[in-house]
């Protein structure tokens, strides 16, 4: 998986996405297996475009392909947020110990009441506290476990993209891009019964 990098490891305003690139990424969301052929047909430009778009998109660190699995249905219901403070260890070191655990979905380091937070999906409660007691509690450095058992997941995306589609006021230039996101972006908020 070489073009993936960890979130908000590329370097600060290293791509800029224009309109065609925001139309192709819209697609991809809605379908990630569509054709590069497919992609070209909507938006209006050649299939080379389309590939040599994704691959600096890709290459750059921008955005990435992967498949969301539902831990739920493959028996790990339990979705828990650790906080964790650290102390007399580097934080990344227990950062790095704790991301090669099994069962662990999300570490992120923190400003704030926590230096790590942690999710995990785990099978039940029992798991969960064994997870805990037995795996992050011990591990050198953490010096207290905040534990947020999360009851209801109302919201998960990965459509975050900055600026909201459609959301410009630039006079057009006529890129075939540039109309094709205009356009998918108010049939995207058409199906969702908003304005674009």
């Amino acid at each position: 998986m070489e073009h993936l990098v960890r979130q908000g490891s590329a370097p600060f305003g290293s791509i800029t996405l224009d309109d065609l690139d925001r139309a192709i990424l819209l697609l991809l969301r809605e379908d990630g297996r569509r054709s590069n052929a497919d992609i070209a047909r909507e938006v209006g430009v050649s299939q080379p475009t389309v590939r040599q778009r994704l691959d600096r998109i890709l290459r750059g660190g921008a955005a990435y392909v992967t498949v969301r699995v539902n831990p739920a249905a493959i028996g790990f219901p339990i979705d828990v947020i650790l906080n964790l403070r650290v102390s007399g260890r580097d934080v990344r070191e227990v950062g790095e110990e704790i991301s090669a655990l099994e069962h662990v979905s999300y570490v992120g380091y923190t400003i704030g009441s926590c230096d790590i937070q942690v999710e995990a999906f785990l099978r039940d409660n029992d798991h969960l506290f064994r997870f805990v007691t037995e795996v992050i509690t011990p591990i050198e450095g953490v010096a207290s476990v905040e534990t947020f058992l999360v009851m209801r997941t109302e919201k998960f995306n990965y459509k975050w993209e900055g600026e909201a589609l459609g959301s410009t006021v630039e006079t057009p230039t006529g890129d075939p891009g540039e109309y094709a996101v205009r356009r998918l972006a108010r049939e995207s908020a058409a199906t969702r019964g908003a304005e674009p």
